[in-house]
Order: C-alpha cells, then sequence, then structure tokens
C-alpha cells in the first residue's frame, strides 16, 4: 500500500516508525548531542538516548501486552502512547533519568496511578544504560555517531518491519523528513521553554540541520549499508539477535503465559528487552 507521500512503506509500518522517532526524536533533541546525553547529576554517568531506549519501550510495552500472566494494572501503566500527559507517559518516562531519580525509591504500590507509567519507563531506560553505555563509553569519540547510525538503523529495519528492498534511499529520507515537525511540537510539550522563545528557536534550528543530515545518512545505511561496518558495530557486538525469544515475540505478537518463554537471550538488545519486562514485572508483583 502506498501512503500519500507515494512512499512504499505500508501503513502498519509507518504508524509504528512514527511512534518511534517521535520517541527518539524528542530524546534527541533533550540530549546534548546526537549520539549520547550526559547526566547532569554529580555522579556524571551516562545515559543512552535515541533509538535503543526507544525501541525497548515501545517492544516492552508490547510485550506486556501480550503476557497474559501481566496484571491489567501493569499493561495500563506501560500503555504507549505519545500522547499522553507526561506525568501518566511511559513511552517518554526515560528521556531524562537523571530528572526522576527519586521516583526510583518509591514502590509501584505506593505510588499513584500516573507515576507507576513513569517509573517503568524509567526502569527501561536505566535498563538500556546497563546493556549499552559501555559501547559507547569506550568507542573511539569520533566513531561514535556513525556507531550509533548503525543501531539506529539495524532497530528501525527490525522494529518498524519495513521491507528495505522496496525503499529506495531518497524515499526514505523523505519520510524522515516529514516526521520533524511532529518531533519539535512534541518535545516542546514535554519540556516547554515558556521564558525564551527565541533561544528555543536558535536550538530548534540548529538541531533541524543536524536531524536532515542525520536522516540522510540513515537512509543511507539502511538501504546500503557496510558489511565491514555491520560486522564490526552489529555482529562482533553481538547487538541484536532475532533469534532471541524476548525479540520474537515482540515483534510476532503472540500470547504468551510464563516469563522463561521469553528467556534465554544472546545478543545485548535480547537480553536488555528482556529485563525491562522482567523488572517492572516484579515491581509490580
Amino acid at each position: 500500500m502506498k501512503t500519500e507521500m507515494n512512499n512504499p512503506i505500508d501503513e502498519l509500518s509507518r504508524r509504528t516508525f512514527i511512534k518511534l522517532s517521535a520517541i527518539a526524536g524528542a530524546g534527541l533533541m533533550l540530549g546534548p548531542s546526537l549520539t549520547f546525553g550526559e547526566d547532569a547529576s554529580e555522579d556524571r554517568t551516562y545515559f543512552v538516548n535515541g533509538m535503543i531506549p526507544a525501541c525497548l519501550l515501545l517492544q516492552t510495552a508490547e510485550l506486556a501486552r501480550k503476557a497474559t500472566f501481566v496484571s491489567q494494572e501493569m499493561k495500563k501503566a506501560l500503555d504507549f502512547s505519545i500522547y499522553l500527559t507526561n506525568e501518566a507517559n511511559f513511552a517518554f518516562a526515560g528521556l531524562l533519568p537523571h530528572e526522576w531519580k527519586a521516583l526510583t525509591k518509591s514502590s509501584f504500590a505506593d505510588m499513584p496511578k500516573e507515576k507507576q507509567a513513569f517509573k517503568a519507563g524509567m526502569i527501561v531506560s536505566n535498563t538500556a544504560n546497563e546493556h549499552f553505555s559501555e559501547i559507547y563509553s569506550n568507542c573511539e569519540r569520533s566513531k561514535i555517531p556513525e556507531l550509533r547510525l548503525y543501531h539506529d538503523a539495524c532497530l528501525l529495519k527490525h522494529v518498524s518491519d519495513i521491507d528495505i528492498k522496496q525503499v529506495t534511499k531518497e524515499e526514505l529520507v523523505t519520510f524522515l523528513r516529514t516526521l520533524v515537525s511532529p518531533m519539535i511540537t512534541r518535545t516542546h510539550t514535554l519540556r516547554p521553554d515558556r521564558d525564551d522563545g527565541m533561544n528555543w528557536i536558535v536550538r530548534m534550528t540548529k538541531w533541524n540541520r543536524d536531524y536532515y543530515a542525520y536522516a540522510e545518512n540513515l537512509a543511507d545505511i539502511m538501504t546500503k549499508p557496510d558489511p565491514i561496518k555491520v560486522d564490526n558495530y552489529i555482529k562482533k557486538l553481538n547487538f541484536i539477535d532475532l533469534s532471541d525469544k524476548s525479540i520474537r515475540y515482540a515483534i510476532e505478537g503472540v500470547d504468551f503465559g510464563e516469563m522463561h518463554q521469553v528467556d534465554g537471550n544472546r545478543s545485548l538488545y535480547g537480553k536488555a528487552l528482556y529485563e525491562s519486562l522482567k523488572r517492572i514485572y516484579d515491581g509490580f508483583k
């Protein structure tokens, strides 16, 4: 099915892509760089942002939705919507983990319902950090943007389910650029800059230029990846393995009744996905 932009991206893939891009784009805007953000707290640790936590948030929510043993209370907390209020938004909660550390000391049972979603989102963000921040911290700084592009391209191809063989680079770039406006709107809603509108415009203008370059590079890697770099950034790092149970269940959307059915994963992403679900589930028990 063609979209209104005449791109061969079917509607289901397009909706998923827009969700992920809105979340990841907001994360990239709110972070100090297009690679990873630096925690503003005293310990000066790093937190991963962009497509990695965005995909983990989406697929953790999908696993919870299909898990028959998960309570309705938990399913509601993991509602993956980019239009919920900030206080009840699982999807956006992991963008700024250093700003919400006080919530980590409270149990789900002791929290208002709307805060449960935020805490669940933070758990996913923290899990992403545990599994991926070392890769970025150990990477040569000049190569980090390329590393992140290969990770983003890899995740988008698999999670959004776009048939790359049917999409040209030009079509993908056009599509990616149409997402800029929703990203800016949603990010301003998340953290409005009411006192300094001009500064917001300047920052968004700069971000917009950076994003256009990013979209061009991302589309190039998605349609024509370098086999050597795929080997270095994906395979050797054991970044993702589509045979992992947690990934298969999330992509296929099949009901399952026991936590162990999505355990036993080998890749970093598969392990992070399982841990995200398990930690939230344990918190709600």
